[in-house]
């Protein structure tokens, strides 16, 4: 069966957006926002962390992040297969972890995949499964210091709706 090439290029474009507002949900730590991507019944595999059901994923987030100052989550490769509602996906992530510990603030920075199962519903493409493959991580004391930054006048992000994007964009979608 053929399928039509400009409804395979809108679902490539939905799910690449789906993706997308996945880091940005949890980087700002929106977890009302982050739950809507999700389909009712998905599975969330962030082993060792957690795996699941992905609401319950989503409930134990603020607990499991917060050690993390700050997190920023980058897309790299994103190959998708598609079969008409469901679709396949890899994507590659780069993910940035600014951590409090009794040692004072650590860089954590991980490579590594999602291996995706989306599926349409009626509120477009959703996660039905999620998981996390490892493939390297570094670990490292911080050399990052707010106070000097602030300091010069920069402007830092934040966790959730104190972070300067919230007043600043209102197109953005975000949580209750």
């Amino acid at each position: 069966m053929s399928r039509d090439p400009l409804q395979e290029l809108l679902d490539r474009e939905a799910i690449r957006e789906l993706v997308h507002a996945y880091c940005r949900a949890v980087d700002r730590r929106d977890f009302a926002w982050l739950r809507t991507l999700y389909h009712p019944d998905a599975i969330d595999d962030h082993t060792p962390y957690f795996n699941g059901p992905a609401s319950e994923f989503i409930d134990q987030l603020p607990q499991i992040m917060a050690v993390n100052r700050v997190t920023s989550h980058q897309v790299t490769n994103l190959l998708v297969a598609l079969d008409g509602d469901r679709a396949e996906g890899e994507v590659g992530v780069l993910a940035y972890h600014l951590m409090d510990t009794e040692q004072g603030l650590v860089d954590f920075l991980v490579g590594g995949r999602y291996l995706d199962h989306y599926v349409r519903s009626g509120t477009g493409w959703q996660f039905m499964r999620r998981k996390i493959v490892l493939d390297w991580s570094e670990r490292k004391p911080s050399g990052f210091d707010p106070a000097v930054a602030r300091s010069h006048g920069a402007v830092l992000g934040e966790a959730g709706a104190a972070d300067p994007s919230y007043g600043y964009f209102r197109l953005f979608p975000r949580g209750g």
